[in-house]
């Protein structure tokens, strides 16, 4: 299974994450990959004292992209395991928009910029059986649909000590 790796790599495939996780049976595993970025997404202005002063207050917020895979292992039968997954892949359309904002206060109409960045996602949940050393290669679009997605699960059972 690992082999395939090299085969995608041939075909001019980029490696974005080369993650592993380690469950016991039955139990949830989780792997996060993201990047966040902030963002002002709207202004207010307030008048403080003493002065009548007026000040802007930026509404900040935070959007990530990246890849989440959720997972949950159990074992099926003596040959096989099962395994629920849940792969999600969110991507912020760029270039992120913006816009002014022109804001009546007490000095005066005030200009300010905010954004309105697009986040795309792709899903894929799905419950599968694999055998002790065996994979599988899963394929979606990119939610910008430049490139393609590629996920490769190898599955090996690690015997427990007793």
């Amino acid at each position: 299974v690992d082999n395939r790796r090299d085969v995608f790599q041939e075909q001019g495939f980029q490696s974005l994450h080369d993650m592993k996780i380690l469950l016991n049976p039955y139990h949830d595993g989780e792997i996060k990959v993201a990047d966040q970025i902030s963002y002002v997404s709207d202004w207010s202005l307030f008048t403080v004292q003493p002065g009548g002063q007026e000040i802007a207050d930026p509404t900040v917020e935070i959007m990530e992209e990246g890849l989440e895979l959720d997972c949950r292992i159990w074992q099926a039968d003596e040959a096989q395991y099962g395994m629920h997954f849940d792969l999600n892949y969110s991507e912020i359309m760029r270039p992120i928009e913006t816009h002014d904002l022109a804001i009546d206060g007490v000095q005066g109409m005030r200009d300010f910029t905010f954004s309105t960045p697009r986040l795309q996602t792709r899903e894929i949940e799905a419950d599968i059986r694999l055998q002790d050393g065996s994979g599988l290669q899963i394929f979606t679009q990119s939610p910008d649909s430049n490139q393609d997605i590629v996920l490769l699960i190898s599955f090996r059972a690690i015997p427990t000590e007793e």
